[in-house]
């Protein structure tokens, strides 16, 4: 004998799948926009230049055309593309500590893509900077998942479990069935630690930069404090930031070897 899903439960999962399906084509369908393909042109243009300064020429309208797409879009929810574009062209300009940031940039955004990775490593080794390893906290050695999925992604999980366990919940109120009580209780288990893991990002993950220009470390915001140490934090060094002064001309970091200490807020971006 079939069973048969009442008229009251169908129509909320008709209406679900319709989101769904609105919302993975918000996701899949993205029209590229015709200025990446004239930024790519200028790109390949630079790699075939004869001279510095015809490379030079290239490299730059590419740089322009990709920061404008990015001062349009703000892609902080992206693919992660243009920015490791944006990294690649910044390289090819030997402007390395900029290279860094937007590599780090596209990381967040691609943290299994080995190109991206591999390209970071290259630009540090330009500036003769070790490889940074994030902290890992107890909160990432137990959702390990933290650091393999970005933000992103992350959000489509949580969309996915909300709408996976609100069907099973759903089920479980009309029938009596052992085994969908089960899926339930893991569905929403599955949700909770979505949920952890969104809210970790967005209150208790630390903030990341990079400094792009070399810049002293102070006790406090402003040059007349005393200097940590005598040598200048290096371009491109990647730190944590603590805090920043009310005007947000200088902000508290911690350097890769922990000592805490005042930048000058144009000397530094935040990831």
């Amino acid at each position: 004998m079939k069973l048969a899903i009442p008229y009251r439960i169908s129509v909320p999962l008709v209406l679900c799948a319709l989101v769904i399906i609105i919302v993975l084509m918000l996701f899949l369908i993205r029209q590229d926009d015709p200025r990446l393909a004239d930024a790519d042109n200028s790109y390949r243009r630079g790699e075939e230049a004869k001279t510095i300064s015809d490379r030079k020429v290239a490299f730059n309208e590419s740089l322009q055309i990709y920061q404008e797409l990015e001062k349009e879009y703000h892609p902080n929810f992206g693919s992660g593309r243009l920015y490791y574009n944006i990294g690649n062209t910044y390289f090819q300009l030997e402007e390395y500590p900029w290279a860094i940031f937007n590599y780090l940039r596209a990381q967040k955004l691609m943290p299994r893509n080995e190109k991206v990775i591999s390209n970071l490593g290259i630009a540090q080794e330009k500036l003769s900077i070790e490889k940074t390893n994030n902290k890992s906290t107890a909160f990432s050695k137990v959702f390990f998942f933290y650091t393999y999925l970005s933000l992103p992604e992350r959000l489509q999980v949580f969309f996915l479990f909300s709408l996976l366990a609100f069907v099973l919940t759903s089920a479980v109120l009309w029938f009596s069935n052992s085994w969908l009580k089960r899926a339930m209780w893991i569905s929403l288990l599955l949700l909770g630690i979505s949920v952890l893991s969104l809210a970790y990002s967005q209150y208790f993950e630390p903030v990341r930069a990079v400094l792009v220009q070399a810049s002293d470390l102070y006790r406090d915001g402003g040059t007349e404090y005393a200097k940590v140490g005598e040598a200048p934090l290096e371009a491109g060094t990647e730190v944590e930031v603590i805090s920043s002064l009310p005007n947000g001309k200088w902000l508290k970091i911690v350097t890769p070897k922990g000592d805490p200490g005042f930048v000058p807020g144009e000397t530094i971006r935040i990831l």
